[in-house]
């Protein structure tokens, strides 16, 4: 073999290897793969990265509904919450106002009081000068 000064092909590389059986396996697969023909690994691990991108995004997919799931579950309590305190307060209010109410009738009765109690003593009065 003359020496051009380039290093020496795939194909002399091959030849001196091919004396064993196993250096033949590896020829050939070497062959292979310079031909394009040997995509076995490539398309086992296309296709682990599509199951796993898939199975990630399914994950993803499960997690963002739980999380919706969780918010609406919370509006819905905290609006549950909101319809309650409303009410509370609006009965307060009408207690507020009965009370009210209760009291203002207190205070006419004892001014009702008092004003029979003045009727009394004059008319009292009144019937002792008369008499």
């Amino acid at each position: 073999m003359a020496s051009t000064g380039k290093a020496p092909s795939s194909s002399a590389t091959r030849q001196a290897g091919s004396s064993s059986a196993s250096g033949s396996k590896y020829e050939r697969r070497l062959n292979e793969l310079e031909e394009g023909t040997l995509q076995v690994g490539d398309a086992d691990y296309n296709r682990t990265c599509r199951t796993l991108a898939k199975y990630n995004f399914a994950v993803r997919d499960k997690e963002l509904a739980m999380q919706r799931e969780e918010q609406a579950s919370k509006y819905a309590n905290a609006e549950t919450e909101f319809r309650h305190q409303v009410d509370l307060k609006k009965l307060d209010i009408e207690l507020r106002q009965v009370e009210e109410n209760a009291v203002s009738k207190q205070v006419q009765l004892l001014q009702l009081q008092i004003e029979l109690a003045k009727l009394k003593s004059t008319g009292a009065e009144d019937s002792e000068m008369n008499s």
